[in-house]
């Protein structure tokens, strides 16, 4: 029976190889990061981009006619925004504050939401408008 000799010394190197490669780990944002905004300074911008989703939660919701519009809301950013589920494409997200600020989409799926409006002394609420112009929003936060 032949011993192969040179098995002992190649699993070394492999496993020196390894160990000291550096493997590529994907970007996350750290567990506990800051948003990067906070009432008025959040007026048209990304809940996602900003780090306000993370802390969100649904306030109003109301159905109509098969659609779910829902106001969110970021304590931590102090902004809401309106999001849609089961829409249709054409239908559109509008969240707007009592102070006059409004953001809206235009849906071009069945899911969607809008760019953030100041929460910060003032009420907002989301509504959807679809197809045939009728609107329908949930209550004021």
């Amino acid at each position: 029976m032949r011993r192969c000799h040179f098995a002992l010394p190649l699993a070394a190197v492999v496993i020196t190889v390894a160990a000291t490669t550096a493997i590529p780990v994907p970007a996350q944002a750290a567990p506990n990061a800051k948003p990067t905004c906070y009432g008025a300074s959040c007026n048209g911008l990304d809940p996602r981009q900003t780090g306000c989703s993370a802390d969100a939660r649904a306030v109003y919701d109301e159905i109509f006619q098969g659609r779910l519009i829902r106001l969110r809301y970021s304590r931590a950013c102090r902004a809401v925004w309106a999001q849609l589920w089961n829409g249709k494409p054409g239908d559109t997200a509008i969240a707007q504050g009592d102070d006059g600020s409004s953001q809206s989409k235009v849906i071009s799926s069945d899911n969607g939401y809008t760019l953030m409006v100041n929460d910060l002394g003032v009420t907002a609420k989301a509504c959807v408008v679809i197809e045939t112009s009728a609107m329908k929003c949930t209550g004021y936060w």
